[in-house]
């Protein structure tokens, strides 16, 4: 699941959630079926974004074929995998980017965080 998909399930949940609040615009409304129905929308929107939070994570070698793919795009010569968890170390050791696996040399990344590895040129 992309992030685009996420919003899309949430807006649908919403509008959802509308229809069955308010049928014809108006309504009366308690507070537990206000409760209720606020429940499930942050159930789903906490369910979606744990999802696109684990699907979208990326190991060292996805991103540095991203990173060289926007390196030779900029006209710039690749990275090897060394040289990328060197950045991936000192990326998180000053801003928390990235993890590492304890007891492994395994990088995990988001897809925000790619940016912010690239080196500077």
């Amino acid at each position: 699941m992309d992030e685009k998909s996420a919003h899309s399930m949430y807006e649908q949940k919403i509008d959802q959630s509308i229809q069955s609040l308010l049928p014809n615009g108006v309504a009366y409304l308690t507070e537990s079926r206000l409760r209720h129905v606020l429940e499930q929308i942050s159930q789903t929107a906490f369910q979606a974004g744990e999802h696109y939070a684990l699907l979208s994570l990326m190991d060292i070698e996805q991103t540095l074929f991203i990173v060289n793919q926007r390196l030779a795009i900029a006209g710039c010569k690749p990275i090897s995998k060394r040289h990328l968890q060197a950045i991936a170390q000192q990326k998180h050791d000053r801003f928390g980017i990235g993890y590492n696996v304890n007891g492994t040399h395994t990088w995990l990344f988001r897809p925000s965080e790619i940016n912010s590895l690239i080196p500077k040129l």
